[in-house]
């Protein structure tokens, strides 16, 4: 009769351990699956203004994630700080509106920053910027990236993303580029820091990098080249 009670003792402690173990392992799974992928929305910042035949249009798209994590929020905070630095270019917008409004003849003045997730996976997120600003006779058109961890929020750099050695990454760059768009671009890009860089993840493992407005050696327009990614 006590050897009954001993198995039966044992049993019930080995099935308690058992079903702490698999609930463990679903909170974990339920952890992990979480964090793959974030969940955001995007929010469209407008102002206008018009004075006769003068015209001005400002838009920043600012996208914010979904949830109250220390992790959510650092992100978020570092994508409202991109929007503040956006302030310069609204103020000479409408600085340039505020002078050209008497001119008599017709001016539309543009400042639009537009954004997309270009990349939401695996634990990371990326948005891609496209910026279109005319002031007067000034134009420029380019693109840039914020691409962040959502285990920690933590920002990325060129080095983090781009597959292969972080200390090879520069001339990963650089020999594309020589390769794809300018073959002079090359030492212009080793003197490159490596924030310098923009750049933006895609599926299937790439990384794009832009240049531009102003590219490496000086010249005018967009270039982008494509790397691999660690992702």
């Amino acid at each position: 009769m006590k050897k009954i009670k001993k198995a039966g003792k044992y049993f019930m402690t080995v099935l308690l351990v058992a079903t702490l173990l698999f609930t463990w392992c679903a909170q974990s799974t339920v952890t992990v699956s979480a964090a793959s992928k974030a969940t955001y929305t995007i929010k469209k910042i407008t102002q206008k203004k018009s004075y006769k035949k003068v015209s001005a249009s400002y838009l920043y798209e600012l996208p914010q994630l979904k949830g109250s994590s220390a992790a959510v929020k650092k992100i978020n905070k570092s994508l409202k700080k991109d929007y503040q630095k956006d302030q310069e270019n609204r103020e000479n917008l409408f600085d340039w509106f505020e002078s050209s409004k008497n001119y008599g003849y017709e001016r539309a003045f543009v400042s639009h920053t537009t954004c997309s997730a270009s990349y939401n996976q695996n634990g990371y997120i990326s948005f891609r910027y496209g910026v279109n600003w005319y002031v007067g006779t000034a134009v420029y058109a380019y693109e840039y990236g914020k691409t962040y961890r959502l285990r920690d929020g933590k920002e990325l750099g060129i080095q983090d993303v781009v597959a292969g050695k972080a200390s090879n990454v520069k001339k990963t760059i650089a020999t594309k580029y020589a390769k794809e768009v300018a073959e002079r671009g090359y030492s212009y890009i080793m003197k490159m820091n490596l924030s310098d860089f923009q750049f933006f993840l895609m599926p299937g493992k790439k990384v794009i990098v832009y240049f531009g407005p102003i590219q490496p050696m000086g010249g005018h327009g967009p270039a982008q080249i494509t790397l691999k990614s660690k992702m």
